[in-house]
């Protein structure tokens, strides 16, 4: 027996209860008829008439509406397969019963978008990847003339324009959507960055951890140059001692002209 049998299994149970409750919908809905007694013929329509004679008597064949009640064994076989599968529900972000620790919030709210990733994900590699290098390709291939591109330069980040023709664009590969997954693994290390902030606050870890690179990754990670600076916090810290010493000593030139006018 292998091991997705029982899935498998219960799958064709939960088509079975599916059909039969669409089947009992389909009766509901549309019931045949019992026709007793002396009846004309008629049309079954809203709003149509029957005419009947003595006692005769036009009725639906109601069927019974306990199979409606198979969404309940449909959840319990899924929830069951679930179970079977290993995949619990707070890998998908599905709050659980019982009381949840700071840990279990956190890993039910990073998994809450792994659902939407999946999609993002498949949207990018099976739609987007195939029309950019389709359309890279066309390109390529009817290009007849120089164009000018802007590249951005990595260490200043700079907007460069350089000029590019038919034989520049000969590297073998292709275009790679990486938007969403970019975005989420950038998410997942700066949290993860903040975490290690907090660990540098323990003398006995931080004495072995970089601030100044730790101040850097984050920058990158934020894609925001200007938060990093060589001791920035010192060269602010002085300015802002600097502004208010020169205020003072104008607050005390204010008050020593004042005393001398006597006001």
């Amino acid at each position: 027996m292998g091991p997705l049998d029982n899935l498998v299994g219960m799958q064709y149970r939960i088509d079975h209860l599916e059909n039969l409750k669409a089947d009992v919908f389909d009766q509901i809905a549309l019931p045949m008829l019992k026709v007793r007694g002396d009846v004309e013929d008629f049309v079954y329509e809203p709003g149509g008439r029957v005419y009947i004679g003595e006692e005769g008597d036009v009725g639906p064949l109601v069927p019974d509406s306990t199979a409606l009640n198979a969404d309940m064994q449909i959840q319990i076989l899924e929830n069951k397969m679930e179970e079977l599968a290993g995949a619990p529900k707070m890998a998908m972000g599905l709050r659980t019963p019982g009381e949840k620790t700071a840990f279990e919030v956190q890993t039910l709210d990073n998994a809450a978008n792994r659902i939407f990733e999946h999609k993002a994900h498949k949207f990018e590699m099976e739609f987007l990847e195939p029309a950019l290098n389709a359309m890279l390709e066309a390109a390529r291939r009817n290009m007849s003339y120089l164009d000018t591109v802007e590249v951005t330069d990595g260490p200043t980040g700079l907007a460069l324009f350089k000029s590019i023709q038919r034989q520049d664009i000969m590297g073998n590969g292709k275009i790679m959507a990486l938007g969403s997954r970019h975005f989420v693994e950038k998410a997942k290390r700066v949290q993860t960055l903040m975490q290690i902030i907090q660990l540098k606050a323990d003398p006995t870890i931080g004495a072995h951890l970089s601030g100044k690179r730790i101040a850097q990754i984050i920058s990158e990670e934020l894609d925001e140059k200007s938060l990093f600076g060589e001791n920035i916090s010192v060269q602010e810290q002085m300015a802002t001692q600097t502004s208010a010493q020169d205020a003072q000593a104008d607050m005390m030139e204010d008050l020593d002209t004042k005393a001398q006018l006597g006001m």
